[in-house]
């Protein structure tokens, strides 16, 4: 009778053990889940600083080329590596001293940036960033181009232009057109711009389509003064209209031609399918 009244003490014991242990667990659960969660870490990109975040050019009447130089100080007593520079447009070029750019405490440098102004007017802004170990730093490229003298870069396009004017002499607006598109209108599909302009069109049709390909022009927040907004169009619009715009565009405008017979990145299936999306989503106007 001792051994079992032992093992009943044994048993009892152990209960309580097991109560005791829930009650504990459960007193941590409930303390975990009312603790507030970690807030993340900011980077710390204030380490670098730097002599501006934005910068603007005024380009001269039949300049290329925008350039822009950033300078940047590590401030900090610890050594900062900038790993990438990430640009938001195949037109824009970035360098940095060195690949990747260590700057010690106490180290400054600068990082060089281009624009190719080849097919643009108005105001233009690109995003530059800064990648490093201490976080990203978003650095603004504004340029303003001023517009081509002398030249008629009208964006309506006419089907049959005339060759000569009503009063029998040459048309001179024609004649400046087509000056105008000597600057190769086509160029935006080329080089480092197709990053953007067709590569991003590969394999997409109708709204994708739009998306990628018209819309990074036409309905961009710093659209070029040149660039016209689609959705606020007051001539009249038809299949045909959108069908001569995509395929061949008009010589003299900046709107490049994106059909593949002009050198553009779209087959017939992708332009009949913009010139359906177009149709049926774009207002006719009057």
């Amino acid at each position: 009778m001792k051994i079992q009244r032992t093992q009943i003490t044994c048993f009892t014991d152990l209960t309580v053990l097991v109560r005791l242990s829930v009650l504990f667990l459960s007193g941590v659960m409930v303390a975990s889940a009312q603790q507030p969660a970690a807030s993340p870490i900011a980077p710390r990109s204030d380490f670098l600083a730097w002599d501006a975040d934005s910068k603007n050019f005024a380009a001269k009447p039949g300049e290329l080329t925008a350039r822009f130089i950033f300078y940047a100080t590590n401030t900090s007593a610890e050594t900062v590596v900038v790993t990438n520079l990430q640009r938001s447009c195949g037109c824009t070029e970035a360098t940095m001293p060195a690949q990747p750019w260590t700057l010690a405490p106490g180290a400054n440098g600068a990082i060089n940036a281009t624009i190719d102004l080849r097919g643009k007017a108005g105001k233009i802004s690109k995003l530059l960033t800064v990648q490093s170990t201490i976080g990203a730093k978003g650095l603004s490229l504004n340029v303003e181009i001023p517009p081509a003298t002398n030249l008629n870069l009208n964006l309506t396009p006419n089907l049959n232009p005339p060759l000569v004017s009503p009063t029998n002499t040459p048309n001179i607006d024609r004649t400046r057109n087509q000056q105008a598109a000597a600057l190769d209108r086509q160029a935006v599909f080329k080089g480092d711009c197709a990053k953007c302009h067709v590569e991003p069109t590969v394999g997409k049709l109708g709204h994708e389509l739009y998306q990628a390909g018209c819309a990074i022009c036409h309905d961009a927040e710093h659209r070029a003064e040149m660039v016209p907004n689609l959705h606020t169009l007051k001539h009249a619009t038809t299949a045909e209209y959108w069908t001569q715009w995509i395929t061949a565009s008009k010589p003299g405008s900046m709107m490049p031609a994106f059909a593949k017979a002009h050198d553009g990145p779209l087959n017939e299936q992708q332009i009949a399918s913009l010139v359906d999306y177009l149709t049926h989503t774009m207002p006719k106007g009057s």
